[in-house]
């Protein structure tokens, strides 16, 4: 059966507390009953006193002297007398020494005090009868019983006092029974503390100081206990048992942590060399899309110059065909003039000033004609093979013109003849004729030749358009490819950098776990090692920066990577500070160095970004207020509480959001926003 510790001082103390009421009971009881005791006393002398009173009225009486005052004082007398009297025997009604009415209970008086009863019936009549008659045999009563009257009532109140001082005694002697039961209590109690409580809580404090010192395989003695006590070895035993096991498993676990960082770090290595090359093919691949852009904008550029110069050349074309269209209706006319000619010799010197005219017009478009077919023919050849076709055609436009130019000399000589022999024109008229069927026929294929040129260019035009919105298309499309790229190339550094921290916490994991494995061997090796360890000296580490610059991290603005180099040389001065155990004021100095240093690099990059229209300064003004919002609450925490478990962790949190995300994507962004405007 439990007999739980608990339950056994509630024994002891309903003991205790019953002894303590117990006494506290009695002497409130005696107390009071000595109250009643003394108002007895005091009203027992008071009879004393009234018998006296009594005797003396008599005496006035008999003197007759102040008789009437005498008579009322002795009614008066009387009366008290014998109401006292018979509440202090019987119980009843009296007044107090102020005359105020009190209920008295029945006497505790072992005698019955008759002879007093009696000897106050007798003393009562004859004050009656001397008062009714002035009897002087009662007057002679009253002076020979006086005396018994008063020693009566004087030993009524001796034996009142005799009871009072009883009820005193019985009230000491319960005092000293109450506090020799305390104090054997007390002994009983201390002695069942000391050995049921005392001892073990000693007995654990020692296998606790053990455990201390390294030694885990301990057992407390007092598992059959019954109590709380017994539960309390038992869960200590099993709690020593677990802690054993927990022990074996994490010296397992640190192993196979060990064992595991390492792969994961050789891993890791692997994982880098693959996106050191994939670093280099993409910028490879973007050096080879950079160059395609240009090339892609070159030819676009140029295909729209070809598209512009063959829109001119089909203008000029066409003003070409109108006006051998012209020709063909003015050399219809110059037949319709020689056939009329053969009937008006006279009209034949206008006609053939106007054909002279016409033969210039002509030999201008042919000239013209010639330098547009020499241009076609240059434009052709610097389009390649696209222009080879082009090149026949301007060719053969050229012979044509030549050709135009030819036949209009001849017109013209001919024109000479006619002028300076209009005597033979009617002579020759047919030959005329002929000559004009022949211009007529050649105008017809000039006219036919810049037909097809038109159509000719106007297919090659439509095809310099296509490839001009090809080569513009293809211009995008790399541009498209050159940003994903960048984009690629900052997610590989990104990648990079996040891989080389995690070699570093890989690396602290791999330390830690040795470090452990040292501390639970530690422990199973017992206090003699532990005392070696806890006071052997230990050399010191140079502490390895947390945090190291990479070209990954430059911005590409020279005043912003100088006050981020400075930046980071803090933050592991702090980090260093307080891994290394430094004080609080030391590390309380750095971050304040830190704070300080944030907002002036924060306030002049924001002034840079403000100078320079920056169309993201709200998004870096808030990831600002953010850091320094962060530092601040750190400074705050060390203020108030010190160096808390778990603060490194936190500030390299905070440090690795501000590398990654700030850093990579935010103030990157800033230096490939000056670069583009200044480009321009």
């Amino acid at each position: 059966m439990k007999r739980s510790i608990k339950f056994k001082f509630f024994l002891v103390m309903l003991f205790l507390g019953l002894i303590i009421l117990g006494n506290v009971f009695t002497v409130v009881l005696i107390t009071n009953s000595k109250k009643y005791d003394g108002l007895l006393i005091n009203l027992g002398g008071r009879q004393r006193m009234l018998t006296q009173r009594i005797s003396k009225n008599i005496f006035t009486i008999n003197s007759n002297y102040n008789v009437e005052n005498a008579i009322d004082e002795l009614n008066a007398s009387i009366i008290l007398y014998e109401n006292t009297l018979k509440g202090m025997l019987e119980g009843g009604k009296t007044l107090d020494g102020a005359n105020k009415e009190i209920v008295l209970k029945k006497s505790e008086l072992k005698n019955n005090y008759t002879e007093l009863t009696i000897l106050w019936e007798n003393y009562k009549k004859h004050i009656e009868n001397f008062l009714n008659s002035n009897d002087s045999e009662s007057l002679k009563y009253i002076y020979e019983n006086n005396n018994l009257l008063l020693k009566l009532s004087n030993d009524m109140t001796l034996e009142l006092q005799e009871i009072s001082d009883y009820k005193e005694k019985i009230l000491l002697n319960g005092q000293i029974l109450f506090l020799l039961l305390s104090i054997i209590l007390i002994v009983l109690v201390y002695i069942y503390l000391s050995k049921s409580i005392v001892l073990p809580i000693t007995v654990f404090k020692e296998l606790f100081h053990r455990a201390s010192n390294g030694e885990l395989d301990i057992r407390f003695p007092y598992e059959k206990r019954k109590d709380e006590i017994g539960e309390l070895s038992n869960e200590l035993d099993n709690f020593f048992y677990k802690i054993n096991t927990i022990l074996n498993n994490i010296e397992s676990y640190s192993k196979a942590l060990f064992n595991g960082s390492n792969e994961l770090k050789h891993g890791l290595d692997e994982i880098r060399e693959s996106i050191d090359f994939l670093k280099m093919s993409i910028g490879s691949a973007g050096s080879a899309i950079e160059e395609m852009s240009q090339t892609g904008q070159s030819i676009s550029e140029n295909a729209k110059y070809t598209e512009e110069r063959f829109h001119a050349i089909i203008n000029l074309t066409s003003q070409g065909e109108t006006i051998v269209n012209n020709v063909i209706r003015s050399i219809g006319n110059i037949k319709n003039t020689v056939i009329i000619g053969k009937k008006s010799v006279s009209e034949l010197a206008d006609k053939t000033d106007m054909i002279s005219e016409i033969l210039m017009v002509i030999n201008d478009i042919a000239s013209q004609t010639n330098l547009l077919a020499l241009n076609a023919a240059i434009e052709a050849a610097r389009a390649g093979e696209f222009g080879k076709g082009f090149e026949v055609v301007a060719e053969e436009v050229r012979k044509l013109a030549v050709k135009t130019t030819e036949s209009t000399k001849e017109i013209q000589d001919m024109i000479k003849n006619i002028q300076h022999d209009t005597k033979n024109v009617i002579n020759n008229m047919e030959k005329t004729d002929n000559e004009v069927e022949k211009g007529v026929k050649i105008v017809a294929e000039t006219g036919t030749a810049f037909s097809n040129i038109v159509s000719n260019i106007n297919d090659a035009s439509n095809l310099v358009s296509g490839v001009a919105h090809s080569a513009t298309e293809q211009s995008y499309a790399t541009d498209d490819i050159s940003k994903e790229t960048d984009s690629i190339v900052n997610s590989v550094e990104e990648n990079v950098f996040i891989i080389n921290r995690n070699f570093k916490e890989i690396d602290n994991i791999v330390e830690i776990s040795k470090d452990l494995e040292e501390l639970i061997k530690l422990f199973k090796a017992g206090s003699r090692d532990l005392d070696k360890i806890r006071h052997k000296e230990v050399k010191e580490v140079k502490q390895k920066d947390y945090i190291v610059w990479k070209t990954e991290l430059d911005t590409g603005v020279e005043m912003i990577d100088t006050e981020h180099l400075g930046l980071i040389k803090e933050i592991n001065n702090l980090i260093a500070n307080i891994e290394s155990g430094k004080g609080k004021e030391v590390v309380l100095d750095t971050i304040q160095f830190l704070a300080d240093y944030t907002d002036e690099h924060f306030s002049h990059e924001e002034e840079l970004m403000r100078r320079e229209n920056y169309p993201d300064l709200e998004i870096q003004l808030k990831a600002h207020k953010y850091f320094v919002d962060n530092i601040k609450e750190i400074q705050h925490t060390l203020r108030t509480s010190g160096i808390q478990p778990g603060m490194t962790v936190k500030i390299k949190k905070i440090i690795a959001d501000w590398l990654v995300n700030h850093i990579f994507h935010m103030d990157k962004k800033i230096g490939e926003f000056l670069k583009q405007k200044y480009r321009r």
